[in-house]
């Protein structure tokens, strides 16, 4: 990534886009400041959605993706082809039809690309829990732990945050990490990094894993750099550098 194109990342944050330009608001989730309005700004915007429904015989199985599986932060496509054809009655390309509504309707995030497909983020609050978790206000701790254990220098470290990037093997441990805490703990209470390890990921691990980074690529939210520093693999995440 060069210079300009960072600087063009710059600019689309500082200018945000032309919708619902009366329900803009400015929030610090740090402070909480502004959020109050926030809230008030979003429940307006959505009430100008048109109303969505889903076909009334995928709701069986969407009532099951949903109401079944609170507990997991998401869901593999296999499984739910295999109870929608056991006990909801459609079949793997209504399955998939569904899937597709859901994430228009953004009940969902779900791609449908081969790749990708196997994994589907039903909690969009968990994703969202699994986000902030990782991109937050607080990262010398996370990042201190991590310099450590790969032996690297903090400072420098630190100082690369500061400019808007992360190794990529961080985010990859984090994501383990939350996501392990959100099964033994679920997501209402504090994460604790001091325990951080350098773990892998299991099969299931690594869909997901993959399936998150590839949606925050595709929504600029993460970057890959070219540029590797003592041969790690780097993001630049923009948002970073206005926090």
């Amino acid at each position: 990534i060069t210079q300009r194109q960072i600087d063009n990342q710059v600019y689309k944050a500082k200018n945000l886009p032309n919708i619902n330009t009366d329900c803009i608001s400015f929030v610090s989730s740090m402070t909480r400041e502004g959020f109050g309005r926030f809230e008030n700004n979003l429940s307006t915007a959505l009430s100008r959605l048109p109303p969505n429904d889903i076909q009334e015989e995928w709701q069986k199985t969407a009532d099951w993706l949903f109401s079944e599986n609170e507990d997991k932060p998401y869901v593999t496509l296999t499984e739910l082809i295999a109870w929608a054809k056991s006990e909801g009655n459609i079949d793997e390309e209504d399955v998939i039809e569904m899937l597709t509504a859901l994430d228009t309707m953004g009940r969902i995030v779900w791609n449908k690309a081969e790749d990708e497909r196997e994994i589907i983020f039903h909690r969009i609050d968990q994703l969202s829990h699994i986000m902030k978790s990782i991109f937050h206000h607080d990262p010398e701790p996370i990042l201190r732990r991590y310099a450590s254990l790969k032996e690297l220098d903090a400072s420098a470290l630190i100082a690369l945050y500061k400019q808007g990037q992360l190794p990529a093997k961080l985010i990859e441990s984090m994501f383990i990490h939350i996501h392990e805490h959100v099964a033994a703990h679920g997501d209402q209470t504090q994460i604790s990094y001091n325990d951080l390890q350098l773990g892998t990921c299991n099969e299931k691990q690594k869909l997901a894993l993959t399936a998150f980074v590839y949606r925050l690529k595709q929504m600029q939210i993460l970057i890959p750099l070219e540029k590797r520093v003592n041969g790690h693999e780097m993001y630049f995440i923009p948002h970073l550098i206005f926090l």
